[in-house]
Parts: structure tokens; C-alpha cells; sequence
């Protein structure tokens, strides 16, 4: 395959020869340093040395892409990593690359063999390389025109000390990697009673018995049971980070109000701040404009060009007596909403249409004007302006207590910050200062981290040392006396809080026991026999429609598993399921029959998604059972390294 592709490269496929270097080299790059790493290896899959180097650029890639989910979903980026299974990168590279390496044995134990022919016929197609290696390719960098210097290419090969034999390698093996993919593919079935299984899961109605287990009563009966201290003991020991202490600091607050600064604002302060600031901040009612329009509609490219013969046309015939625009609109525009009235519009304000649109209209200097012929998303258009009602303004006398309280909180936050400034490290001008202007004091006793500004500040600080703020038209001084360190208190002093924990456990332990033994009797017995045995709660669901929101979302409500429960396809099946404060254990006690007819009618419109899930199934179950059979190593002294 490498001569294959060396012809093909030479002949100047150059569009697609730089779609495969920028996918292979930033996202498949590990697969050729597989040919230069020395001795030192990071894994070993059934004795094939997976290299430290390669290892590295893998876990650089997930540790990047953990990142990118951390800027963009910030505080729930580690709940959504969770729940899709990742862990950290260095388990997820390990995996990868292991995965990887046994794709590669598989493809050479079936001795698989790629035609040339058959190569050069996929290279040949772009859609079939940008699905094959991946979707990581900048098209930004593609000229479909003369597509990319040799010897530019050569430059970027170097930038990652690839050769261009390296380079074809890098070819073959994804290639060879995509082959083995299509083949299993091939090999894919999906049974028509899976397909079936699948319709019902998601059409039909069923009927579900609850048993509800409360976590209070047992609970309550965990807290009659005497607690060993040397229980006690060891689940302190083993929790004791929980009931850490957090860091908190001790301080003053003294708050200042402009009034103890005599501010005074004068009637000429606030007319030029008005006159100032009227057009972005005192706009009662925004300049409008009325106009006709004669629009001549344009539905796809090939009309433009008569379009615009005809709006040459009828410009040329406005121009000559603008007072006949009406009665021409009447006759020739092509705007349904405003063609009777003679193109006349709703007055509108800027922003109201599209820009060039607007531009025009409020650019007509003169009741009367005409435009020249516009293009819009509509057509081509010509505009007349009927008449313009400039923009008003708030009075001032509306208006002037606000910008006086505005003026006020600015002279107040200049001149306190100018004081603060002065005083701010030397405690006894501070305390002229406070006492000069009337500081309100308040006392920050042992204050943990939190939200507010005065926290925030005080916790920048350190013992001894002051800061300053301005919030809204208050000004805050502050000092830091003391911190207390974070702690992790002795058993005595949270045994109450550590009990009761113990106790939690206990019960929720207790639960999922209770959760197990009733689904196991849940079998043969009736609801309301296993409501006396359990001492529980329960209730039947009724028709549940799965296309009906507000039949699942009752269920939800209740902390009810309804995925799992739509997915249960045969009766008397029985699923357990925890929620905040309680247990449940789900039996589907009836399915609707199935409607043959609505069914086959409705058979395409889900067969292809399903298809596609069940076909990633079963490539994902292929590629685990690999990895199961498999004897993997990992030499713990690099990967911890990277930890």
C-alpha cells in the first residue's frame, strides 16, 4: 500500500493529500512515533510496546480536551465527564491507546488485505477521507484552487519531526484501521423482533405496580440501635476529611455614607451631565421614519437580472415625477402586505429591518426623496420617504434627581477612594479618618469564604493590613485581625455530626438490603401484601404513554427511574431504583398491544436511529471484548509521572 500511495501523493492530489496531513499529524501523530521509541515503554498490550512518547502526546490530548469541557461547562463539567465515564487522562490515554494497539493486532491476525485499486478509489473520494480520519481539518487552510505547496508541506512535516516515509506509514495504518471498522460493519445484523422490541419500548403503553421503600423509617429505626465508639472510631477515621473546618478570618468593617463628605450638586452640574449624556442615556421616544416601498421580488439567483431591469426601469420613471410613486406601487410593486396602499409602510425605528434597508431609508434627507434601487433579502427595492418624526428626549426636571443621585456617587467614590488612599496603611490617620467621616463599625467575626464583597476582600488581606471599596454609594473600609487555619476538628467535637453520618450509612445500607429482598418477593406477591410486609408505600401507575410528556414527567416527579421503566420489555420484569430520600422496586405488570398496522407504518421513521445505536453497540462490545482477552501492562513508573 505505501507505493500506492506515494503515486497518488506525487500526482497532485493536493486538496486531499492536506486534509490527511492535518488530521494525521494533530490527531493521529502517536500512531508514527510507534516507529521511534526506544526501549522505554508506557504500555503493553499482549506484548507490543506501546512508547512513553506516544503515551505523552495522548495524554496531552485528553488533558487538553478535559480542560476545554472545564472553560465551557465550568462547575458541572466534572458531573458530565462522570457520567460519560471519564476519568482522568491518564486512565482515558491508557485506554485509547490500548484500544488502539488492538485494533492493529486484529487487523494483522485476519491478514487483511487492501487492493490498490480499491485505494486509490477511496483517496479519490473527499467525503470518504474526512469521514475516515476524523474531523479535525482546518478548511480555512485548503485552496480549492491550487490546493498546497510542496514544499510547504515538507515544512510542516518538519515542524513534527516527520519524514515522509513516516508520513506514509501514518497512512497505511489509519487506513487500515478504517477498513477493519467498515469491515465489521458489514458484518452487522440487526434482528427484525430487536427492531420490534425496540418499537414497543418506545410506543407502548404499559401499566407499572411501585413499591415505595422510605429511607425515614428505617432511618429511624437505625437511631434506636446503640453506636459502638469503636464503630464511631472507624468511620471517623475513615471520613474525617468531611467534616474539615474551613479557613476563617476575623476583622473590622467600618461603612461610610456620602453624606458624612457634604457633597454638594449644583443645578449647572446636572444640566451639562443632561446635555452630555442625553442622546445614550435621556431618549424618550427614538427617531422614525415612514416610507413606500415598490419591491420587485426575487425568489432564487437566475431571477435577479430581470428584477433589476425592471427596478432600473421604474427608477428611471420615479425620477422623472416622484409625486406618481404611489399610483407606480399600486401598479408594479410586488409586496402583498403594502401594494394597495401604494407601498406605504408602519413607521419604523433603526434596527427595525435589515441594514441596508434601514440605511436608506433614514438617509433620505426630504419627504418626497427617492432612493436609488436597493438590493434586500427580498429583491430589489426602491424607497420614498414619507416623512421622518425625529427622536425626543425625558425632560430634565424627569431626570434631575437621578443624575444628581448619579454626580453624588461619583464625587463621593473619587473622593473617598483619594482619602483611603492616603490613610490606608498608617492605623492611626485610619482611625482619624473613621472618626473624622463618621464610620459605621461592624464587627467580622470568624467569617468563612463566601460571595459577598466584603468577605472577598478581607480574605485578600493579610493580619494587620487594610484595603478599601466602593459598593453602590457606600464606602467600606476594612481590616484583617486574625485567620483561623483550615482545620480538621478532633472526634470529640463533631461526634454528634459524625454519629448521626454513621447512622445515614447505616440506614442507606439497610435500604438497598430491603430494596434486594423486596424485588425478590415482588415476584409472586401482590402490592398491597408487600406494603404490609415492607411496612412501605406504593401505588399503580396506570396507562403510561412514552410519547406522552406529561404521563413520564408525573413519574420523574416522583424520582422515578422512566427510562428504565420504558425500556422494560417483558411483563412482570422488575427493576430497583434510588432516590433522594427513598427506594423504589418498579414491576411492568402490562404492555399494549402491539398494533401490527401502525407499527409497519411507522417502522421507517425509527429504524435507521435505532439501527445506528444498536450498530455502535455492537462495534463498542467488539472492541471491549478485545480488550477484555487481552494481557495489558503499564509501566506505573511514567504513568505516575504524568499524575
Amino acid at each position: 500500500m505505501i507505493t500506492v500511495l506515494r503515486n497518488y501523493f506525487k500526482r497532485g492530489s493536493q486538496i486531499i493529500l492536506w486534509i490527511i496531513i492535518l488530521t494525521f499529524v494533530v490527531g493521529l501523530l502517536p500512531l508514527a512515533l510507534r516507529q521511534v521509541t526506544g526501549s522505554e515503554w508506557a504500555i503493553r498490550v499482549n506484548g507490543q510496546d506501546v512508547g512513553y512518547q506516544e503515551y505523552l502526546l495522548e495524554y496531552e490530548r485528553w488533558k487538553e480536551r478535559m480542560a476545554m469541557a472545564r472553560a465551557q461547562f465550568g462547575e458541572y463539567a466534572d458531573i458530565l465527564l462522570a457520567q460519560m465515564g471519564i476519568e482522568s487522562p491518564q486512565s482515558e490515554a491508557v485506554q485509547s491507546l490500548a484500544r488502539q494497539e488492538l485494533l492493529n493486532q486484529f487487523a494483522d491476525s485476519i491478514d487483511l488485505q487492501v487492493s490498490p485499486e480499491f485505494v486509490t478509489q477511496k483517496m479519490s473520494d473527499p467525503t470518504y477521507v474526512l469521514q475516515a480520519l476524523g474531523d479535525l481539518v482546518p478548511r480555512q487552510l485548503v485552496d480549492p484552487m491550487t490546493g498546497i505547496d510542496q514544499t510547504m508541506l515538507k515544512r510542516y512535516l518538519k515542524r513534527f519531526n516527520l519524514s515522509v516515509d513516516m508520513f506514509e506509514r501514518i497512512v497505511e495504518k489509519t487506513l487500515t484501521d478504517r477498513f477493519v471498522t467498515d469491515l465489521l460493519k458489514s458484518s452487522f445484523y440487526l434482528p427484525r423482533f430487536d427492531e420490534k422490541q425496540n418499537y414497543i419500548a418506545q410506543h407502548a403503553k404499559k401499566k407499572f405496580s411501585v413499591l415505595v421503600l422510605p429511607i425515614k423509617k428505617v432511618l429511624e429505626e437505625e437511631k434506636k440501635r446503640e453506636v459502638a465508639s469503636e464503630a464511631l472510631k472507624r468511620f471517623y477515621d475513615a471520613h474525617s476529611q468531611r467534616y474539615t473546618v474551613p479557613e476563617k478570618r476575623t476583622g473590622m468593617m467600618w461603612e461610610f455614607d456620602p453624606l458624612s463628605y457634604n457633597i454638594s450638586i449644583s443645578s449647572k452640574q446636572i444640566e451639562e451631565y443632561y446635555e452630555n449624556n442625553k442622546v445614550k442615556m435621556f431618549i424618550d421616544s427614538p427617531a422614525k421614519v415612514t416610507v413606500r416601498r415598490i419591491l420587485f421580488a426575487v425568489s432564487n439567483d437566475a431571477e435577479l437580472p430581470s428584477a433589476q431591469a425592471k427596478a432600473d426601469r421604474i427608477k428611471g420613471e420615479v425620477a422623472r415625477d416622484s409625486s406618481k410613486f404611489t399610483d407606480i406601487a399600486k401598479r408594479v410593486s410586488e409586496d402583498r402586505e403594502t401594494v394597495e396602499s401604494g407601498g406605504l409602510m408602519e413607521p419604523f425605528t433603526r434596527g427595525t429591518h435589515e441594514v441596508a434597508f434601514d440605511r436608506t431609508a433614514f438617509l433620505l434627507k426630504e419627504d418626497g426623496e427617492v432612493s436609488e434601487v436597493i438590493r434586500t433579502k427580498d429583491g430589489y427595492e426602491i424607497l420614498q420617504r414619507v416623512n421622518k418624526m425625529p427622536q425626543t428626549f425625558k425632560s430634565l426636571s424627569s431626570v434631575k434627581t437621578d443624575i444628581k443621585e448619579t454626580l453624588l456617587e461619583k464625587e463621593f467614590r473619587i473622593r473617598f477612594s483619594k482619602d483611603m488612599r492616603k490613610v490606608i496603611d498608617r492605623e492611626e490617620s485610619l482611625a482619624a479618618f473613621i472618626k473624622k467621616r463618621g464610620g459605621a463599625p461592624s464587627e467580622l467575626e470568624r467569617v468563612a469564604l463566601d460571595d459577598t464583597s466584603a468577605v472577598q476582600h478581607i480574605f485578600k488581606l493579610q493580619p494587620g493590613r487594610q484595603t478599601f471599596f466602593v459598593d453602590s454609594n457606600k464606602g467600606i473600609a476594612l481590616r484583617l485581625d486574625s485567620i483561623q487555619e483550615r482545620f480538621i476538628p478532633t472526634l470529640d467535637a463533631v461526634k454528634s455530626t459524625v454519629t448521626e453520618d454513621l447512622q445515614e450509612e447505616r440506614a442507606q445500607e439497610k435500604l438497598d438490603e430491603r430494596l434486594k429482598e423486596a424485588k425478590k418477593e415482588m415476584e409472586n406477591a401482590s402490592l398491597d401484601a408487600l406494603k404490609k410486609q415492607f411496612d412501605a408505600e406504593g401505588f399503580e401507575s396506570g396507562w403510561v404513554d412514552p410519547q406522552d410528556a406529561k404521563d413520564t414527567e408525573k413519574l420523574k416527579q416522583k424520582e422515578l427511574p422512566v427510562d428504565q421503566m420504558l425500556q422494560m420489555e417483558k411483563m412482570g420484569a422488575l427493576i430497583t431504583s434510588r432516590g433522594l430520600d427513598r427506594g423504589f422496586v418498579v414491576r411492568l405488570d402490562t404492555i399494549e398491544p402491539l398494533d401490527e398496522q401502525e407499527y409497519q407504518a411507522k417502522l421507517g421513521t425509527d429504524e435507521q436511529s435505532f439501527g445506528d445505536r444498536r450498530m455502535g453497540q455492537y462495534l463498542q462490545g467488539f472492541v471491549d471484548s478485545l480488550y477484555r482477552n487481552a494481557n495489558i501492562e503499564t509501566n506505573e513508573s511514567i504513568i505516575t509521572l504524568e499524575e
